[in-house]
């Protein structure tokens, strides 16, 4: 399975960060801990703001690249070509997991 899990879990239509400094964060940090102490998991960490919990995560592998969204990078997007899935499938063998087939 895959978790797709934003820093910030709620926003006012059209104001971009607008529930940042709420709570989210904290709630977020410890699930990423929670989950990073069961174990057979890779993180991808999309973006600064994801990237800022890494200190969360002791034992798992960590993917990071840029954020896919179109906006977080302006014309040129850093995301392309640096191959996530790819990685977080590469990390997931290393743990003796199944890759996962990101076309379904």
């Amino acid at each position: 399975g895959v978790l797709l899990l934003n820093t910030i879990l709620t926003v006012e239509e059209g104001r971009p960060m607008s529930h940042a400094n709420i709570g989210w964060e904290q709630l977020c940090y410890e699930a990423v801990r929670a989950l990073d102490e069961r174990g057979g998991v890779v993180f991808c960490l999309w973006g600064a703001a994801a990237q800022n919990y890494k200190g969360a995560v002791r034992s798992s592998p960590v993917v990071c690249s840029a954020h896919p969204s179109p906006l977080s990078s302006g014309a040129k997007n850093p995301f392309r070509g640096s191959r996530p899935f790819t990685r977080i499938n590469e990390e997931l063998k290393k743990l003796g997991l199944e890759p996962i087939d990101w076309k379904l």
